[in-house]
């Protein structure tokens, strides 16, 4: 093993108290010490850390990590209260060991072996001339990192519950249609396939559209990564308003959940408007997101609520429809049997009260006939009656009548002897005068005949 350690592990770090180095002049004093070689020197000192130094547990966080050649390199360092590095070491995981360590605490942390976890390792020191000090891992305890991420995960829930946003996007109304949803997912994840396979028929049928956004879900960039993807679809909702937003991943390594237990990641689910669904891909592990989100185990059973809320939906409206057209139906029947009623209660009313109608009218024809009979006899008998007064008063009349004429007669005879008398007398003087004044134009015109002859004679 230390001749596996002088190959592959290398070392730039010194020692303060190492023997000052010598000038030639000083080396060539008689009186100077004879000295000893570096690697002498560094070899005793491997031999106090290997006898002097036991295997112990440390705590470390890791910084980084690589591999080459089936070995494991790791940068282990230490910070203090205020975030600075107080201590940094160089760690090998042989290869001989490295399988049988890494599967032992991946399975019982839940997480990978990875940059920026904290853990909990069995090392022993290694110093060779060579390359320097480093440290071998011989175990690493699971417990130690899970119990840190555990303590993560309570800071993270204690500040969303200070805030009061811990359970505000889980409590959202959940949608009861589906018609259009934004999923963001890694590119290439299995569980991205397992949904767009029910997801694009759904699509192709027309009944609900989905905008994919594209987001590593391992490494220290995917808090970020998804963080982007929500804020450009928080965009799209602004516009187009979404039914839910599905974060799903399926198919990756339980250890890679880790990097999903972020704060500034959960306290943006819990603050957006939109109905979060989860389906991370595991049963039995839970991420923060699944705890603030609406969880499913898996991408596969999202996609199943969604297309089972559709179909339920169209199920029940295809029932209500033929419900309504039932109804309708029996509606429609029962007013056509009350319209028959309805005509035959009238017909026969009508036929009734037009039987009535009909003997009344016989009964009213018959009393007017003859009331008409008793009012003809009586008019006759009242007619004969004015007849008879009239004739006799028209005889009276007339016989006054020839009274006053005759008795008007002989006045007439006088006044008309009277006037004719007076006529006489009037044209008796009228014809008088007419003769004396045709008399006076006679003269007149004798005069001026026998003027004329004068002036006639004169000339």
């Amino acid at each position: 093993m230390i001749a596996e350690s002088v190959q592959t592990i290398p070392i730039d770090t010194g020692f303060a108290d190492a023997a000052p180095v010598q000038t030639p002049a000083e080396i060539a004093r008689d009186d100077a010490p004879a000295g000893q070689g570096l690697y002498n020197y560094l070899s005793a000192i491997q031999q106090v850390v290997r006898n002097q130094i036991p295997p112990a547990w440390v705590r470390a966080e890791v910084s980084q990590i690589s591999r080459r050649n089936g070995n494991i390199y790791i940068d282990l360092v230490e910070h203090d209260a205020h975030g600075q590095i107080i201590a940094k070491v160089r760690a090998v995981i042989w290869r001989n060991a490295a399988f049988s360590i890494v599967t032992k605490f991946e399975q019982g942390a839940g997480a990978a072996l990875e940059a920026d976890i904290k853990v909990m390792i069995k090392v022993r020191a290694e110093l060779h001339p060579q390359y320097g000090l480093a440290v071998v891992i011989s175990d690493i305890d699971p417990a130690y990192t899970l119990g840190d991420m555990e303590a993560k995960l309570r800071q993270i829930r204690a500040h969303l519950r200070d805030k009061g946003i811990y359970d505000i996007n889980r409590s959202l109304p959940q949608p009861g249609e589906f018609t259009r949803v934004a999923v963001i997912a890694p590119s290439e994840a299995a569980g991205l396939g397992d949904f767009r396979r029910e997801a694009d028929l759904l699509a192709a049928h027309g009944v609900c559209t989905f905008d994919y956004q594209t987001a590593t879900f391992q490494g220290r960039e995917a808090p970020k990564a998804i963080y982007s993807a929500m804020r450009s679809l928080w965009e799209d909702h602004q516009v187009t308003p979404y039914d839910a937003l599905v974060i799903i991943r399926g198919g990756g390594a339980r250890a890679d959940l880790q990097w999903l237990n972020d704060l500034r990641l959960a306290e943006a689910i819990c603050r957006i408007s939109i109905p979060v669904f989860t389906g991370i891909g595991h049963e039995r592990d839970n991420t923060i997101l699944d705890e603030v989100a609406t969880r499913f185990d898996t991408p596969s059973k999202v996609i199943r609520h969604i297309a089972e809320t559709i179909t339920r939906n169209a199920t029940q409206a295809a029932e209500d429809w033929k419900f309504i057209g039932e109804v309708a139906r029996q509606q429609v029947m029962r007013a056509h049997q009350e319209a028959e009623g309805l005509i035959r209660l009238v017909g026969e009313s009508a036929h009734g009260r037009l039987q009535l109608a009909r003997e009344q009218a016989d009964r009213t024809h018959a009393g007017i006939g003859q009331q008409a009979r008793t009012l003809l006899h009586l008019s006759m008998s009242r007619v004969q009656g004015h007849r008879e007064d009239m004739e006799r008063h028209t005889r009276q009349a007339l016989g006054r009548a020839g009274q006053e004429v005759e008795h008007h007669r002989s006045d007439v005879t006088m006044l008309v002897q009277r006037e004719m008398d007076a006529a006489r007398m009037r044209l008796d003087d009228l014809a008088r005068g007419v003769a004396g004044r045709a008399r006076s134009l006679v003269r007149d015109a004798g005069r001026q005949v026998l003027g004329l002859g004068a002036d006639v004679r004169d000339l």
